[in-house]
Formats: C-alpha cells, sequence, structure tokens
C-alpha cells in the first residue's frame, strides 16, 4: 500500500510563499499542489513542466529520507500554477479554463500549512465572484473538522 501525502509530509516546517502569503492568498483561488523528489531540505524546488512555482515546503533540519528513495532525496510539496489556469488565463485574457472548476492536484492555498494537505473549498472551486463574498479565513485544524469541510465527498 502507498503511502497517503500526509504520511509524506510529516517533516514539513514551514510553507515558503515565493511572492508572500498576503499576496498568494489574494491573488489565487487555488493553487496546484505536487509532491517532488529532491537532493534539498530547503529553499527553491526545480519543476520541469510548463509551470511557475508559488510556494513550496521546507522540512526540518532532522528529517530522514524515506527508505523508498534511497539515500540523500526527500519529497517536498510544491505549489505551483500552469498558463491554463484561472488566475493566470484571466491575466493573459484567453478563455478561461477551470472557471468553475478546478484541476484534480488543486487546493485553496488559505488551506495549507506545514504538516496538513491542503483541500478544497468553494472558493477554489470558482464558487464566489469575489474574495469580499467568500467567507473569513478560519484557523482551524485539519482534524477538528468534517469530512465535508475537508472536501471528502464520499
Amino acid at each position: 500500500m502507498s503511502d497517503t501525502l500526509a504520511q509524506r509530509i510529516t517533516d514539513e516546517v514551514e510553507i515558503v510563499w515565493v511572492e508572500g502569503e498576503e499576496a498568494v492568498l489574494a491573488r489565487y483561488d487555488y493553487v496546484r499542489q505536487d509532491l517532488v523528489k529532491t537532493t534539498k531540505k530547503r529553499g527553491v524546488l526545480r519543476i520541469t513542466w510548463d509551470a511557475r512555482i508559488v510556494g513550496y515546503a521546507n522540512l526540518s533540519a532532522e528529517a530522514e529520507p524515506p527508505a523508498r528513495l534511497g539515500s540523500g532525496r526527500w519529497e517536498r510539496r510544491v505549489f505551483y500554477v500552469t498558463p491554463r489556469d484561472r488566475s493566470e488565463s484571466e491575466a493573459a485574457g484567453e478563455r478561461v479554463l477551470f472557471q468553475e472548476s478546478t484541476p484534480t492536484e488543486a487546493v485553496d492555498p488559505r488551506t495549507v500549512k506545514p504538516r496538513v494537505v491542503g483541500t478544497l473549498t468553494d472558493r477554489a472551486r470558482g464558487k464566489y465572484a469575489s474574495t469580499e463574498d467568500a467567507p473569513a479565513r478560519t484557523e482551524a485544524v485539519e482534524e477538528d473538522r468534517s469530512p465535508e469541510e475537508k472536501g471528502m465527498l464520499f
């Protein structure tokens, strides 16, 4: 059985937003979340696909590499947007994709914290015309939320 994302991010100590946290929260309804294999525990990550990194996770200095990856390799979360995403298409005046939906790897950046898997919200899904319409940001801990609030629809 493969590890879940929550099991793979237990060594995170911080989320770094490249454009600054307030700018990311104001600009992006959603960002894409993925794990990247790397030889570094901290600092900017490199990705090989057509995307722009908006955030990444740093690991603790004591983080041990997972046995399945071998010595000197870790997995870290990266948060990014692609040219086809809602935030980028609007800026370019192109046809907007994901206007009232999201890609499968999308999460609301407001729900991202170290060691907490990001979740989808109505805001991320494009259900609100502006951030003023969206509910206020809460500091709720993931474990205290119901399955519906976590985005689990099964």
